[in-house]
């Protein structure tokens, strides 16, 4: 048992940020890294694990908050999802109080690449044991034995997820997104050229920024009235915009936010009619061309509360 005077020395001394980011790249959702977090922290003052300047609490926390993140993906899908699903959308920034330009490399990908839209997708394809895996291996770079501490797996176990989620990570490793400078100047050009196209009517100037198999999703949660299938092809992805102007209007602010490491612009709306989301968040990836491969655009509220 911990001294009483000791637990809450402890727990000002854990390390946030890097527990949540960790628990928002397996869940792949903010709210629930906040929800994580907030019942690991709960769960010390209930049970007051030992403490002491030779036994911190950080990783007690951390191997609680890993696990609970692993439960609450395995149950996110076992339940039905109404339409697309996607993560949500954050702000790096505020989470790390660091530009992404003056980050090492390797606090670039953990804190960076490893946040956007590409990589947490990408990561959907893994079990819950090996997207947990590959955060703590990949992006967290701990070590076998760390990371079957973390997780409650053997390090043998360890070792054979890690290798079999890699496998099914070929592809996105092939064609990974690098979030840079230049790469974000891009996407935040093309985003403002789309929607001044497409707010003006302009129909063969918005499907030249578009890629052939260019993909629209939408997350709307089965709360607002979104598409329930992606959207493929340029032909349908101006015309799916293009009737949603029509039916809403312009919206009353269009704010360009850093978002998962990467240009999004962030649309609210003071009035819609019901069933229509008074906000929403629109991201691109682009594909090699600088052509717009991918649109995302969340809706469901619980995405966005995280958002300031």
């Amino acid at each position: 048992m911990s001294e009483p005077s000791l637990l809450p020395e402890h727990l000002a001394r854990v390390d946030r940020a890097r527990i949540w980011g960790a628990c928002y790249r397996i869940t792949g959702c903010a709210a629930d890294a906040d929800e994580v977090l907030q019942e690991a922290f709960s769960r010390a003052l209930e049970v007051r694990p030992h403490v002491s300047a030779e036994a911190p609490l950080e990783p007690w926390i951390f191997r609680v908050a890993t696990r609970l993140s692993i439960d609450r993906l395995r149950r996110r899908r076992t339940v039905r999802y109404d339409g697309p699903w996607l993560p949500s959308p954050v702000d790096l920034e505020s989470a790390t109080g660091v530009e992404p330009e003056v980050l090492s490399p390797q606090a670039r990908y953990e804190r960076v690449e490893s946040a956007t839209f590409a990589f947490l997708l990408a990561l959907e394809a893994l079990t819950p044991a090996q997207r947990a895996v590959v955060v703590l291996r990949d992006v967290l770079d701990l070590s076998a034995a760390e990371t079957a501490d973390a997780t409650g797996e053997s390090e043998e176990n360890v070792r054979t997820l890690h290798r079999r989620a890699r496998v099914k990570l070929a592809a996105y490793d092939r064609e990974r997104v690098r979030p840079d400078a230049a790469m974000r100047a891009r996407a935040r050009g093309l985003l403002e050229q789309l929607f001044t196209h497409l707010t003006c009517g302009d129909t063969d100037a918005a499907l030249a920024l578009l890629a052939d198999g260019v993909r629209l999703v939408n997350d709307g949660g089965g709360v607002f009235h979104a598409a329930r299938k992606v959207v493929i092809g340029p032909d349908h992805v101006v015309r799916f915009f293009a009737g949603l102007l029509r039916k809403v209007g312009p919206p009353t602010h269009l704010q360009l936010r850093t978002l998962n490491g990467l240009p999004a612009f962030e649309v609210t709306y003071d009035h819609v009619e019901p069933g229509y989301a008074p906000r929403l968040v629109i991201g691109v990836l682009l594909d090699p061309a600088g052509r717009a491969s991918t649109l995302f655009s969340v809706l469901a509220t619980r995405k966005l509360v995280h958002l300031i």
